[in-house]
């Protein structure tokens, strides 16, 4: 800050001169009491007292310098200060010669403050009235943009006033304003040179820390300077997460859905995850974006297809900047097959569960379930490097066989994971139902070695007919046989005894597992 000087033009009597009155007589009497009087030359003289600056100091007190002309020998200047209300009020006096004076009662760094001074004489009378208010430069609370790493201080101008608070153009204006910065408590060095009007810029930095900015205001004309608060921000980049684990990709009970189970760091402020899923065409696209209000949550894709093939994949976990901070995640659902490889045989295969990097798979449990006879049951642990099993369900009878049997595997996590969990992963379930068929023999040779070839009937294959019957007709159209089993066959005898050996045509009716009714005709040659 320049401070301003006062001066005080005294009136002197030119040397060798003396004055007299027309009557003759010496007037220096007379002047010289007009010299002394104090308000003996006031119409003749105008004293004036303006503020030069008024700057805050680093301990945040305010410093007003000011210039007096004058020629008043005893006195003093008084400092008015705006109070909170909005009115001034002196805070101080100090001595007529003294141009300068800290104001140590205030924080600068609260709020602009303005001032305007008088000088008077000992007496109270008004030597000269600065009827300008100067208000402090004032930087505000520094804003931050960490995402884009920016710091943005504002502030209020340097500002000129009547004391009733209309804004005055300064015969010289400051028209400059200088932004200076100091890291980390060091030296502030000037980083901008601004135009007097904007009140707010903006610049990037690079290091994480404390940083401290003031502004001051420049007359260039003068050289005069005013010097704002100090305001400081501790700038840090956003806490990054440290960690994402998933616990469950998982086949959910409705058909093809995947439900997938996260745990995040919730120390990090605000992260979000992106989760892609493979395309038919091996792309990966973006399913949806979640950001979570707590460490554990869930994600359902009911867009899925599970029950066809392993869905794949791909999580990526942002910051609050939403800046890829983790390496992308690729897991894939286990996708059960099952073939039937006799019509007591399944075979089973799976793919591997990639899911639990930190403590790999326990094993895999192997389940089945007979419908409208059994629930889920284990069948078999298995290692975790076993992919496929067989089933072999020769024990059970064939009127069970003849309903679909469901199959199921669940991935169990091994123990260790460092964050205390222990889940369990669902394939798909798997079904295998037999095709269902009716063969109907076209000849028969009741004294045949082969048990089989001895009599005639339909052999249903996987499920039992209801509503059955079966008639034969020699070829006159007279009946020999009948039945209303499917297990009973017809021997090649009739009422009256062995039938001959020819041509006999049938009828066959019965209903199907689905309800259906049905009507199959034909011949069969009985061989004698």
């Amino acid at each position: 800050m320049e401070q301003g000087h006062s001066s005080k033009n005294l009136f002197k009597l030119p040397e060798g001169n003396t004055f007299f009155c027309k009557s003759g007589k010496a007037i220096l009497p007379f002047l010289l009491f007009l010299f002394f009087s104090p308000n003996a030359w006031s119409g003749a003289f105008q004293s004036t007292i303006a503020i030069d600056s008024v700057s805050v100091l680093e301990n945040n007190h305010v410093i007003i310098g000011w210039t007096l002309v004058t020629n008043a020998q005893e006195g003093f200047v008084e400092i008015h200060r705006r109070l909170d209300s909005g009115l001034f009020a002196p805070i101080n006096q100090v001595p007529l010669d003294q141009t300068w004076y800290i104001d140590a009662g205030v924080n600068a760094a609260s709020r602009p403050h303005s001032y305007y001074v008088v000088a008077r004489y000992p007496n109270g009378d008004n030597i000269a009235v600065g009827n300008e208010a100067h208000q402090t430069v004032f930087v505000k609370e520094i804003q931050r943009d960490i995402c884009s790493k920016l710091l943005i201080p504002a502030w209020s101008n340097y500002e000129v006033s009547t004391t009733a608070g209309q804004i005055l153009p300064l015969p010289v204006p400051f028209d400059r304003n200088l932004l200076y910065l100091s890291f980390e408590g060091g030296e502030f060095e000037q980083i901008l040179e601004l135009d007097f009007d904007p009140e707010e810029t903006f610049f990037p930095v690079e290091e994480q820390g404390t940083y401290c900015i003031k502004v001051k205001t420049l007359q260039t004309q003068t050289g005069i300077t005013s010097s704002s608060n100090v305001r400081c921000i501790e700038f840090n980049y956003p806490d990054q997460p440290g960690f994402l684990h998933i616990r469950q990709v998982t086949a959910t009970d409705s058909p093809g859905e995947v439900k997938i189970s996260f745990y995040g760091d919730d120390a990090a402020p605000n992260p979000s995850y992106i989760i892609h899923r493979e395309g038919n065409d091996e792309i990966f696209y973006p399913q949806d974006i979640i950001t979570p209000s707590q460490s554990d949550f869930t994600w359902y894709d009911s867009n899925a297809r599970a029950d066809i093939r392993s869905e794949n994949y791909i999580v990526k976990t942002l910051d609050s900047c939403n800046v890829n901070v983790l390496t992308p995640i690729y897991i894939s659902t286990v996708f059960l097959e099952v073939q039937s490889v006799t019509s007591e045989v399944n075979q089973l295969s799976w793919n591997q569960y990639n899911g639990w990097p930190e403590t790999g798979v326990h094993g895999y449990i192997v389940e089945r379930k007979i419908e409208g006879y059994t629930e889920f049951e284990e069948l078999s642990f298995l290692p975790p490097g076993s992919f496929s099993y067989t089933d072999d369900l020769s024990f059970f009878d064939q009127e069970i066989l003849y309903q679909p049997v469901y199959y199921r595997i669940i991935a169990i996590e091994g123990e260790g994971n460092p964050l205390g969990f222990q889940d369990t992963v669902f394939s798909n379930q798997a079904h295998v139902i037999r095709e269902t068929s009716v063969f109907v023999p076209n000849a028969f040779k009741p004294g045949s070695q082969i048990a089989e070839n001895r009599v005639f009937k339909p052999v249903f294959s996987f499920f039992s007919p209801s509503d059955y019957s079966m008639v034969v007709f020699d070829r006159w159209g007279q009946q020999v046989f009948q039945s209303s089993d499917p297990f009973q066959a017809w021997d090649g005898r009739s009422s009256s005894g062995d039938s001959p050996a020819g041509v006999y045509s049938w009828v066959i009716r019965y209903r199907d597992q689905a309800g259906r009714e049905n009507e199959k005709k034909g011949a069969v040659i009985l061989i004698r």
